[in-house]
């Protein structure tokens, strides 16, 4: 090889070093004041630790959109966090969504334009954001935003501290159910191990127990704020369609109360025109799942969608199907299709 070739050699090797350089201007740290990074509306556990990690790691700003549940305030408290700042004011602010992609979960309020940015792990749906330019999106099919948030911080060589290591815990811990959920990776998995190790916690299922137990707690509920704790919205196949969902290791607690329930959810679905509204609880404890149905529409459609799951006074047993994100709501969206084509 001459020195020509040689050199040629080198140029090329450096210059696609170079192009594999990520460039993340809407992850950067310019402009921090101006960058908030926020989850979705009833934020979870894993929306709200995932933004705060994502503030500190980015040095931005963590908000929130909606109130915070038991189970987050025992994070909180429990890694000594700062809670997230309630938004108010959208004027002249940058957003970086954490834990969804959906319009049909961000307040009215939020402009596409103002979006620089989205870490998620959920699926791109007809509601998903629509941009006219490209942005810095990082989504990852596995249990937890939080995972994929770790995985960029191990990237990115940012060392977290006990208190942001537990957050990040926290989060994989609550969407995956501790580990036992069907959307749970390797990736979550290894990534939980590593950051109990940083947060120094001895005993992985006894914290996860503490966790669905401060969850569990609903004697300062409404029956609304249980159904709406964790509460989505979805557009399928041109209809208005939410499922709740509220994870209890106590689940008789929310079955005392089944006619409110029902009552709530009657009329929350005509306070928000939905066309089709569902309620999911699920038991942690022994990962099995109830839902509760309004009206003769959903009762045909959730009949459809679990063919073999029995039915009992608008509620349909699901048996061991835990998941709204892999198991319920794909089925109830083929559902809905097959009984809008009918």
């Amino acid at each position: 090889m001459n020195r020509f070739t040689l050199f040629v050699s080198m140029c090329y090797v450096i210059l696609s070093c170079l192009v594999c350089i990520k460039v993340e201007p809407a992850l950067s740290k310019t402009n921090p004041s101006q960058t908030i990074y926020v989850g979705h509306l009833n934020p979870d556990s894993d929306s709200i630790m995932a933004a705060t990690v994502a503030a500190y790691m980015f040095e931005g700003q963590a908000g929130r959109f909606g109130h915070i549940n038991n189970e987050t305030k025992f994070l909180i408290e429990r890694f000594r966090l700062k809670q997230p700042t309630l938004i108010k004011s959208f004027k002249d602010r940058s957003f970086v969504l954490l834990d969804f992609n959906q319009s049909t979960q961000a307040p009215k309020e939020l402009k596409t334009h103002q979006i620089k940015g989205i870490i998620d792990h959920h699926a791109l749906r007809s509601a998903s954001f629509h941009f006219n330019l490209p942005i810095d999106i990082h989504i990852k099919p596995w249990g937890s935003t939080c995972t994929v948030l770790y995985e960029m911080a191990k990237r990115r060589d940012i060392v977290l501290n006990e208190s942001y290591a537990g957050a990040l815990l926290g989060g994989i811990i609550s969407d995956t159910l501790n580990l036992q959920s069907p959307t749970t990776t390797n990736y979550d998995r290894r990534a939980a191990a590593e950051l109990k190790v940083l947060a120094n916690i001895d005993r992985l299922d006894h914290f996860a127990q503490n966790m669905f137990k401060a969850k569990s707690d609903v004697s300062h509920l409404s029956p609304k704020d249980i159904i709406t704790t964790d509460f989505k919205e979805y557009t399928m196949h041109h209809k208005k369609v939410a499922v709740g969902v509220h994870e209890t290791i106590t689940p008789e607690l929310i079955f005392s109360r089944t006619k409110d329930i029902q009552e709530a959810l009657t009329q929350l679905k005509k306070e928000n025109n939905y066309d089709y509204l569902f309620f999911v609880v699920v038991d942690t404890k022994h990962l099995k799942s109830k839902m509760f149905l309004t009206d003769i529409k959903e009762e045909h459609i959730a009949l459809s969608a679990f063919p073999s799951h029995q039915l009992t006074e608008h509620i349909i047993d699901l048996k061991n199907l835990v998941s709204r994100k892999r198991q319920i709501a794909p089925k109830l969206q083929a559902s809905i299709k097959s009984f809008l084509s009918h």
